[in-house]
């Protein structure tokens, strides 16, 4: 299993999704940085190429939701 620890490690989670390893990421960003690092593109590729995603609070939870559409 990979552990992708940040919304910036969005293509290593794709890479190792494609070889088969089960991703388990984490984001700890609010949109706002989200918007900046990577979009919501990125950000999208890392939630379908993950097994679980864990976010580092029910407010993050919510907001990236809330903006992205993405099921909390």
């Amino acid at each position: 299993m990979a552990i992708c620890s940040t919304v910036v490690s969005w293509q290593a989670a794709a890479t190792c999704a494609e070889m088969g390893i089960p991703v388990l990421s984490m984001i700890f960003e609010l949109p706002t940085s989200i918007d900046a690092l990577v979009g919501a593109e990125a950000l999208r590729t890392l939630v379908e190429s993950s097994e679980r995603t864990l976010v580092a609070s029910e407010f993050a939870r919510d907001e990236i939701s809330r903006r992205y559409g993405i099921a909390p």
